[in-house]
């Protein structure tokens, strides 16, 4: 496993430097939080009741030669559990003069195929490996006045400038770029700066689908100002109303509902329908 690890870091980090296999104590390894978590307390206890040493396999850790500190890249969670356990050393893969963009990307190759990152946590640590795409999808958010957190507690109040729905930035920086992001998020902002239902993801993907058809024929302010009276809730109802009555694809269905509100009322001026062969 540790030869495997070995070979994808160099396939897609493109450096060469190889693990060493070393036994160090559990009280000189810690969680870097630019990138990684702390680990889940019910999952560490749950793990410790039956811990099996050999299960606990490798830890992944990078030597910051310079503050001679030992950085966990993977196995957080055995860590803890093995500390609950009572143990006090473990068999680590240690990597030397690694970058903290190396890391990054290394603790991204250990989780993208593990279900317990979440999409935040997965693009924090883009943004500390310096992804060109990550960077640019904050930087437009941030341009739209928006903050695209760590992550929220459980039952804390989300802002409506407060993004968690970065799959849904992701998709619209695939279908429009930076200035997609920035002009979708500018203006359901500005058309809803006190409803939080805007920024949610699919109404983030369908304002984007309508603006990628659109963004040519229109004004931002002319948009807003015939969405306003209309609260984006009614609008996420109506398109989950009518994906089940016509199988339609949610961002699709709000932008065309965006599209006919926008047509409301109009005798010129109207936007044609390029929604016809979707």
């Amino acid at each position: 496993m540790v030869v495997e690890m070995d070979r994808q870091v160099l396939t897609e980090l493109g450096t060469s430097r190889i693990g060493q296999l070393t036994m160090l104590p559990l009280n000189r390894l810690e969680i870097d939080l630019n990138y990684g978590r702390s680990p889940n307390e019910l999952k560490v206890r749950t793990m410790s009741r039956d811990f099996s040493e050999a299960a606990a396999g490798v830890l992944m850790v990078s030597h910051r030669y310079s503050l001679d500190r030992y950085v966990l890249m993977d196995g957080g969670h055995r860590c803890a559990a093995m500390r609950l356990s009572g143990y006090t050393e473990a068999l680590c893969s240690v990597y030397e003069y690694l970058s903290i963009e190396n890391e990054a990307a290394i603790w991204v190759l250990c989780n993208r195929f593990r279900k317990n990152p979440t999409a935040l946590e997965m693009f924090k640590a883009a943004l500390v490996e310096k992804q060109p795409q990550a960077i640019a999808i904050n930087e437009a958010a941030k341009e739209a006045g928006c903050i695209i957190p760590d992550g929220l507690k459980a039952g804390q109040h989300r802002s409506p400038n407060v993004i968690n729905a970065v799959g849904a930035l992701q998709a619209v920086y695939r279908l429009g770029g930076k200035a997609g992001v920035r002009d979708t998020l500018v203006l359901l902002l500005t058309t809803w700066p006190d409803d939080r239902d805007a920024t949610m993801g699919n109404m983030i993907s369908g304002m984007a689908m309508f603006l990628s058809k659109y963004r040519d024929d229109i004004t931002l302010p002319a948009v807003g100002h015939k969405l306003r009276l209309h609260r984006p809730a009614q609008l996420l109802m109506d398109a989950g109303v009518q994906a089940r009555t016509y199988k339609g694809d949610a961002r699709t269905l709000i932008a065309k509902i965006i599209l006919n509100l926008y047509n409301s009322g109009r005798r010129a001026h109207r936007l044609p329908d390029k929604f016809i062969d979707i």
